[in-house]
């Protein structure tokens, strides 16, 4: 009796489509013609994803306003520029957070949400992560600061600036994560913001984990009822 019932939620699908690890942070990433300086060590076996240096007429497909000058030197390739645009490593993992803000109207003489009077105003997509790798560019983000001339030699220096520019957005923050079947779980926000400033706390016999948080927003001159985040989820398996 009841047969048609399970007592669990296990399908031939599950073992594939859980997603395991900590992930990987990128700037920049982005699906399309990118140029290598060297001939790619599995040329042989990726001759589908990868273009010969001396095939002129698939430089008009890279990604730019313009197409680059042809060049023999240099080789390129379609797919995801992963390795180029590595923020760096983590300790404590990433979290990922997509939330619609919603508003349920008041209705006399309802006594609970009705189906239809629930109106979404407005999202808040946020990227948390635990950053190890201490670098200039992490640092002039997190802060919003600048680089400045420095006046001790070996040295980079960092200052604070009173504005909110251009560049102290993340063009295409990602966060990659992956299923057990070895396909990527793709999440990229177009235009991200360190809103929480720098907060790293030393200890010895421990690293410093620097935990920061980026915010998803919107270009000013495009859809303004919706964040631009993208989710690419893998069709195969």
């Amino acid at each position: 009796m009841y047969n048609e019932f399970t007592k669990h939620g296990v399908t031939e699908k599950t073992p594939k489509s859980i997603m395991l690890g900590a992930g990987t942070l990128h700037k920049g990433l982005k699906f399309g013609y990118h140029a290598l300086t060297a001939e790619p060590a599995d040329w042989a076996t990726n001759y589908k994803n990868y273009y010969a240096k001396s095939d002129a007429d698939h430089y008009a497909k890279l990604d730019g306003d313009a197409a680059p000058a042809f060049d023999s030197s240099i080789h390129f390739y379609k797919g995801w520029n992963a390795k180029e645009t590595l923020i760096g490593a983590t300790s404590g993992g990433n979290k990922v957070s997509i939330k619609p803000e919603v508003i349920d109207v008041d209705v006399d003489g309802a006594l609970v949400k009705v189906k239809g009077l629930t109106f979404k105003q407005g999202e808040v997509a946020t990227l948390e992560t635990n950053l190890v790798e201490i670098t200039p560019d992490l640092l002039k983000n997190t802060l919003i600061g600048e680089t400045v001339d420095s006046d001790v030699e070996g040295f980079a220096l960092l200052e604070s600036k009173p504005d909110i520019q251009e560049g102290d957005y993340f063009e295409n923050l990602a966060f990659v994560g992956w299923r057990t079947d070895n396909t990527p779980i793709i999440i990229i926000f177009d235009n991200a913001l360190c809103t929480t400033g720098f907060e790293g706390e030393a200890k010895n016999k421990e690293n410093t984990v620097v935990k920061v948080t980026f915010e998803c927003y919107q270009d000013v001159t495009a859809d303004l009822m919706v964040l631009p985040y993208h989710i690419y989820y893998p069709t195969q398996g």
